[in-house]
């Protein structure tokens, strides 16, 4: 990009085809802020699944579900978390929460982060 003559900050945001330890380190060395979407792995479960239950913070979400956002790490990463379910009639298909997580070194609020 900056061979290509761009100037100022650069921020990197993609999804989970990206997220490799040379990304970061890329990232890192260049200065870039990213925000990579995570792949489920037993790291990243285990990481979500140690957020306390009072970290959690509603946020907007069409009617007929639910959704909360919180914070925590990945290594040296912030690592945002959105989860949603069905609420109502419609809960009976997907009852448990679903997750989508990324990682980034964007400063600011996580439910900021999201919008």
């Amino acid at each position: 990009m900056r061979r290509a003559g761009a100037s100022g900050p650069l921020t990197l945001r993609a999804e989970s085809g990206f997220w490799s330890a040379k990304v970061l380190a890329a990232c890192r060395r260049h200065g870039i802020r990213f925000s990579i979407t995570v792949r489920q792995t037993k790291t990243v479960a285990a990481a979500i699944a140690a957020i306390a239950e009072q970290a959690w913070v509603e946020i907007d979400y069409p009617n007929g579900g639910q959704a909360q956002v919180a914070e925590t790490t990945l290594g040296p990463d912030r690592l945002i978390v959105r989860r949603t379910r069905l609420t109502g009639p419609q809960a009976t298909l997907w009852p448990d929460w679903r997750y989508h997580a990324f990682v980034t070194n964007r400063a600011g609020s996580a439910i900021l982060t999201l919008h």
